[in-house]
């Protein structure tokens, strides 16, 4: 875990980046978008439902190897909306009290898709992280750095 938090720290600059642009974008469309909030919950599911398909983690049938190139892409999507949803919540990037990283790869998936779909009820700071977090070490698992 100290090892993530270590890595997480450089993602500061890239959330301070998008929290200036989430607000020129939410400045420019929350109001006019009564669902706004909702859209954003659901494209966080999509995100994560693309990069994880761009992995091939979970298609045993497949021969095709991933292509990183479109799994990072995916990943960045993924941070973008994560990061959306920090910001709502002000949420210091290296603060990561009780959160848990679930070790089995495909629990670790389920526990993701779980706390996303939860966001539509729920908004808060520890599902976030703990969503942030898994997402992340996923990642690095799959040998993927910043």
């Amino acid at each position: 875990m100290n090892n993530l938090l270590t890595k997480i720290k450089r993602w500061e600059n890239y959330y301070q980046e998008n929290k200036k642009l989430d607000e020129k974008f939410n400045s420019q469309y929350q109001k006019n978008e009564p669902e706004f909030y909702e859209k954003n919950c659901i494209e966080l599911l999509v995100e994560i439902g693309e990069f994880i398909n761009e992995t091939k983690y979970f298609k045993y049938w497949s021969i095709k190897l991933p292509n990183k190139e479109k799994m990072l892409e995916e990943l960045a999507d993924c941070l973008n909306m994560i990061f959306y949803f920090y910001g709502l919540l002000n949420i210091n990037i290296t603060d990561f009290t009780n959160t848990k990283i679930i070790k089995n790869r495909l629990n670790q998936i389920n526990h993701i898709y779980y706390l996303s779909t939860n966001l539509f009820n729920n908004l808060n700071a520890q599902d976030i992280k703990n969503i942030f977090i898994n997402l992340l070490d996923f990642a690095y698992y799959l040998g993927i750095k910043e």
